[in-house]
């Protein structure tokens, strides 16, 4: 009888069997613990006590700690039943094998922009494999059966048949994997990245071709003669489309020997990188979703339906067999807040708990979960710890955030502790820390795991320093706006981002990689649209007050313009050291934030340029409407206002002053960044008890930290602002008064203008019944004499200064920088052509702009004639070429240089038949050089060929005629006499031939006939 479906498996529910073999099963499975709403793959197999189990443990074990976009990862290793598993990342899409049959039975090809990302992909994972002398214990095979790619245009290389390091040689694969084998595995030799290159090249010759290299090999040796003679057959000569620079890639990469192949995995994926680069820059994961879109069709949608169902029937199960535990989960799952809902946790007791119990609580040497041993303690906070953990099977240290036992029975910050983990894992994003497990101890107390990080918080940073370089402060704004970009799109808000939330680490030699914590206080747009079940209480407010937007303060509707305002916020205070709004006390701080602007940047930076500063004081607007709307527009803007940051825009009144206004001392931070419920280094309150929107009820007192003995109330820490102001009358009274005194204004006019003159009454005598109606008309006013305005002189708008030498000078020193960095057209206004310009625009026909691009296109030329040596290199060759031209756009050197690289380029097209291609390239080296009579001969001939006559001899008279100019060019600058009659020269006696072919081939008039009489 077959085992039924859906079932549970220890903390997972096994929805269905994907795949059944002698040694292991594979089920589609989803986790009701890890509180992620997303599928998994279990491999089931043996009992703990075969060697064959033991291995394939291991190997997983082994990747367990790898993650990279394009490896499939692998979630977690444990024991059920005596049963070892692994759980892995479920991809939902398609393996290449089947992508290139389905293709082959439309009698279709992938396109080669396709082909090229999936190989640069797959460059990216394996060379995280080969890193560290680790390639025996992690290498994974490669070949069109392992490479997966997903619906949402991912590409990653899978598990299948890890190599063990226990058998070097042992050929593991079936006989279907021999074609993609390298020649020294295959005769048995020690392997190393090399073998991964060779399988690499042979599956890109798969998929640009259409069809495998070798098929019907059966046995080591005929894959062995196969694979030796797999670098002579050129894939041009099966797929006209490809050219040259793909054939060599491909080729030496298939190179019998490992020396003769490319150095490394990274050498192999700048060359796909060139060669996509030059044919279509733009295809990415987007591309490659909707390519499988239309090979797939409607089964994409069906996949997507089936998944939501299965998760569906999964959360049913779990509703079933856990209804207490569930019932907590399901709603954090669907977490919603109305549309004016903020988190009120006023009913929260922290202080609850004594210094005893929380000593009490501490889980060193414990095991947890199973699989988790705690080391140490490594921070404490009012609701719960933090400790440093080990894996037991994998050996990898991780963090474990634990709430207090003495909590473990409050539902509502249970949710809140549930909320943390479960954002964080919604969201994925490189930027945000990632949470990898969830669950709950033997004494009932909520965990949850996260990665460890080894660096500091940048509260600490600022600190230290009081406030950052420029440059450095965008470089870690930009990382917050991707993470907080990617966690807007999956629906979700942070709502409590400050200094102490952004967390730098260093990785892969990167410093100030930041890493955004505590999820704790985000909401879920999705579930406030939806309008499910409130968690929390409308009016109340819940953050930080310094980076509170005013709107979230007063207890408002919210949405991701709130994360605008609280980056702008930590943005001008690490270029500042100072906050936009300050004040005494918590009221004045939230009134100040309601009623007034923010404090310019530049009062504390003189030297600040103005285009951040207003990108700064945008994204600090009262208003959400006139903020920037998202975080992709507040990121743009920063990156444009980068080269302004640093400019001559406003000169400092000392070129020697640097310093910066006191903020008051700050104290080192004893607590980790995301549990501190008490002051932050900058002397902050994190607002862990709701403040009731509209309430006249102070505070406590909100001020920067100070030192023993000193008045936190000191005028010299608010030097703008005293440290006792009249309270501002509310806003809804001013509106009022104003609304009254316009009526009572509005009515006088009204009667005024409504009195009539004095009448006429009828004469005695008269007949009264019957008055005369234009009696009773008022009379008309004199129409009004309007003094005439005096013609005012408009005042002449300010003349922009010119460039002083020293600003031209500084402008030079930017250029050469961007010229180091690559820099040369973008990004906007920080870039060689752009600076070059802005001198220019200033001083025309600068000698030092001429002299500078003079050596940058002398560089940049002579690097490429050097490029051209190397035939796999040519449009490497023409970018740099182009680059070159975009800078100094008359340099005819690089224009002579280009336009012969296309030439040479459309020649070869020519010769195999591909005469649009051969078009383009002929149209380009016209481009290149518009005074190049080879580039008009060629195009002639091509328009000759096509028939085209009228531009056929249109193009020839044109290389005549430019022929003539260059010769009189060429005796001007010898200084020699024109001669009186200029004669053709060989070049021109051929043009002149080729025009009057062309001439001959053109239709004749037609003769009218004569009328003949009769």
């Amino acid at each position: 009888m077959a085992p039924s479906f859906p079932r549970p498996f220890g903390k997972y529910t096994l929805l269905r069997a994907l795949e059944a073999g002698a040694t292991a099963e594979v089920f589609l499975a989803h986790s009701d613990e890890l509180g992620f709403n997303e599928l998994c793959v279990i491999k089931r197999l043996g009992s703990g006590g075969d060697a064959a189990t033991e291995g394939e443990a291991a190997r997983a074990r082994r990747a367990l700690p790898l993650s990279h976009e394009s490896l499939v990862s692998v979630m977690d290793i444990g024991v059920e039943s005596d049963q070892v598993f692994t759980t892995m990342e479920f991809i939902e899409g398609r393996d290449l094998r089947d992508v290139l049959v389905a293709c082959a039975s439309k009698e279709a090809a992938l396109p080669i922009e396709a082909g090229l990302y999936i190989g640069i992909q797959l460059c990216k994972g394996l060379r995280l494999l080969h890193e560290g002398g680790r390639f025996e214990a992690l290498r994974r095979v490669v070949d069109p059966a392992n490479v997966l790619l997903s619906f949402d245009g991912d590409v990653k290389l899978g598990m299948a048949r890890t190599r063990d390091p226990d058998r070097v040689g042992g050929l593991q694969r079936d006989y279907t994997g021999l074609p993609y084998l390298s020649p020294e595995e295959l005769a048995e030799e020690p392997l190393d990245g090399q073998c991964d290159i060779f399988s690499l090249g042979m599956l890109l010759w798969d998929v640009l071709v259409g069809q495998p290299l070798h098929t019907g090999i059966v046995g080591r040796a005929p894959a062995l003669e196969a694979a030796l003679q797999a670098a002579t057959l050129r894939p041009s000569a099966y797929n006209p489309d490809l050219d040259d620079e793909l054939d060599t890639l491909v080729m030496r990469a298939l190179a019998p020997k490992p020396a003769d192949r490319q150095a490394n995995v990274e050498e192999l994926r700048a060359d796909l990188a060139s060669a996509l680069v030059s044919r279509e820059p733009s295809f990415d994961g987007a591309s490659v979703a909707d390519l499988l879109s239309q090979i797939y069709g409607d089964e994409v949608v069906h996949a997507r339906h089936e998944s939501r169902r299965l998760l569906a029937r999964a959360e049913q199960v779990s509703k079933a067999g856990k209804a207490a535990t569930i019932e907590v989960e399901r709603q954090q799952a669907a977490l919603t807040l109305g549309a004016d809902t903020e988190m009120d946790l006023t009913s929260i007791d922290t202080e609850a708990i004594s210094d005893d119990e929380i000593a009490s609580d501490n889980l060193a040497g414990q095991t947890i979960g199973h699989r988790y041993r705690i080391q140490r303690r490594i921070g404490e906070g009012g609701m719960g710890a933090v400790y440093l953990a080990k894996h037991i099977d994998i050996g990898r240290q991780v963090a474990v955030k634990v709430l207090h036992a003495a909590y473990s029975n409050d539902t509502e910050l249970v949710k809140r502790f549930r909320q943390e983990a479960r954002a964080a894992a919604e969201i994925g994003h490189p930027n945000i820390i990632e949470v990898t497990d969830f669950g709950t101890t033997v004494d009932g107390r909520v965990y949850f795991v996260m990665e460890y990080l080894a660096g500091e918080d940048l509260a600490q940073v600022m600190a230290e320093t009081r406030r950052l370089p420029i440059d450095r402060s965008l470089q870690i704004t930009l990382q917050i706006c991707e993470a907080l970009h990617a966690a807007h799109e999956a629906g979700i808000v942070h709502r409590d981002l400050k200094p102490e939330n952004v967390f730098l680490i260093e990785k892969d030699g990167r410093p100030d990689f930041v890493k955004i914590l505590d999820f704790g206080v985000a909401i879920n747009l999705e579930t406030v649209r939806r309008g499910d079940a409130r968690l929390t209480t409308p009016g109340m407010a819940m953050g930080t007050p310094e980076y509170m937007a005013p709107e979230q303060a007063a207890g408002q509707s919210v949405d991701r313009r709130i994360d605008v305002y609280a980056t702008a916020a930590m943005v001008f205070e690490m270029i500042t050291g100072r906050l936009p709004h300050e004040g005494p006390t918590l009221m004045a701080l939230l009134n100040k934030k309601a009623t007034e602007p923010p404090i310019k940047p530049s009062r504390y930076r003189p030297d600040l340029a103005r285009e951040l500063e207003d990108t700064l004081l945008r994204g600090l607007e009262r208003d959400p409407r006139q903020r920037f709307q998202t975080m992709e527009e507040l990121r743009d803007a920063l990156s444009h206002a980068t080269l302004s940051a640093t400019g001559p825009h406003r000169a400092p009144a000392s070129l020697t002053d640097t310093s910066v206004p006191d903020v008051g001392p700050a104290q080192q931070l004893a607590t980790p960044a995301d549990e501190r419920p008490a002051t932050t280094p900058s002397g902050r309150h994190p607002l862990d008890e709701a403040i009731p929107s509209g309430g006249a009820k102070p505070a406590r007192p909100l001020g920067p930290t100070t030192t023993p003995g000193a008045n936190p109330f000191d005028a010299t820490a608010y030097p703008e602002t005293p440290t006792l102001e009249r309270r501002s009358p509310p806003l809804g009274i001013v509106l009022l008064v104003i609304l009254l005194l316009g009526g009572a204004g509005l009515s006088f006019w009204w009667w005024q203008s409504g009195r009539s003159q004095a009448v006429q009454l009828p004469a005695p005598g008269t007949n009264t019944l019957a008055p005369d109606l234009h009696a009773y008309r008022a009379k008309k006013r004199p129409p009004r004499k309007r003094p005439k305005k005096a013609n005012k002189a408009r005042k002449p708008r300010p003349r922009r200064k010119k460039l002083t030498a020293a600003e031209v000078k500084l402008h030079l020193e930017w250029a050469k920088r961007a010229a180091d960095g690559h820099r040369y057209t973008r990004p906007r206004g920080d870039n060689v052509r752009d600076l070059l310009r802005k001198i220019e625009r200033d001083h025309p026909y600068h000698p030092k702009v001429e002299a500078f691009r003079t050596r940058f296109c002398a560089r940049r030329v002579k690097k490429a004639r050097r490029q051209l040596r190397r035939r796999h290199t040519t449009r490497q060759a023409i970018a740099r070429l182009s680059t070159c031209l975009a800078v100094a756009p008359e340099n005819a050197q690089a224009r002579r240089l280009l336009a012969s690289i296309h030439l040479k380029e459309a020649q070869k097209n020519l010769k195999r038949r591909r005469y649009v291609a051969a078009i383009k390239e002929g149209k380009a080296a016209l481009r290149a050089n518009p005074k190049s009579i080879r580039a008009h001969e060629f195009l002639g001939e091509l328009a000759f060929k096509r028939k085209r006559y009228w531009d056929a001899l249109h193009l020839f008279k044109k290389a005549i005629e430019l022929e003539r100019l260059e010769r009189i060019e060429s005796l001007t600058r010898r200084g020699k006499p024109l001669p009186k009659e200029l004669r053709l020269s060989r070049t021109g006696r051929r043009l002149r031939r080729k025009a009057a072919k062309a001439k001959r081939r053109l239709p004749k008039k037609r003769r009218r006939r004569r009328r003949r009489g009769r």
